[in-house]
């Protein structure tokens, strides 16, 4: 069994954008929705599971206009790029975009491998910079003249990317549990206490 931590940033993330943005979300952490409807321990991907979680998501009626994806380590480097890959099959008019210690640390690399995976990724904290991309009305114009939003084409122009920080923290709204199944979170002991 998987032993997985509160997705504490994506509940921060989805707690601001339903108070500062007036945004319906949807979370899926897949580190905790591998216990309900994984089942091929001989797969060589997770890129079938990923196609049906995301296909159920599909067939519930819900189709979203901006997929954010957060990834914090290497370790999930392919399986982020496949499941963006997906997501783009699956939802191709959604704008995908990606927050995180991985993409704020390897966005070169992720251009480079997978140039069309992602329309941008947020470098550093990205509750300011989510407000500022849900008002644009263009969100890929806007992503390309940003300095917070790592894009293909900022990215060869050498934009020189700024972290936008929070001032007041009693800003950010209490964390959103209500997008996650907390129960699922119950084999990590210290979570369960």
């Amino acid at each position: 069994m998987l032993v997985t931590d509160v997705p504490l940033g994506v509940l921060t993330i989805s707690a601001w954008l339903k108070e500062k943005c007036a945004a319906e979300v949807r979370v899926i952490d897949f580190n905790t929705e591998i216990h309900h409807s994984w089942h091929d321990a001989h797969a060589e991907s997770f890129h079938e599971w990923f196609c049906s979680v995301l296909a159920a998501v599909k067939e519930s009626g819900f189709v979203p206009d901006l997929i954010g994806f957060s990834s914090l380590f290497i370790t999930g480097y392919e399986n982020l790029i496949d499941l963006a890959g997906v997501a783009k099959e699956m939802f191709p008019g959604a704008f995908r975009i990606c927050g995180g210690n991985l993409p704020t640390t390897m966005y070169q690399e992720l251009f480079e491998d997978a140039p069309e995976a992602f329309d941008a990724l947020c470098f550093g904290e990205g509750e300011l910079a989510l407000t500022e991309l849900m008002a644009a009305e263009d969100r890929k114009a806007y992503c390309d003249q940003s300095s917070q939003w790592i894009t293909l084409h900022n990215l060869k122009a050498g934009t020189v990317y700024q972290h936008k920080f929070i001032d007041e923290l009693d800003e950010i709204p209490y964390l959103d549990y209500s997008c996650i199944a907390l129960q699922d979170y119950h084999r990590n002991p210290t979570i369960k206490a």
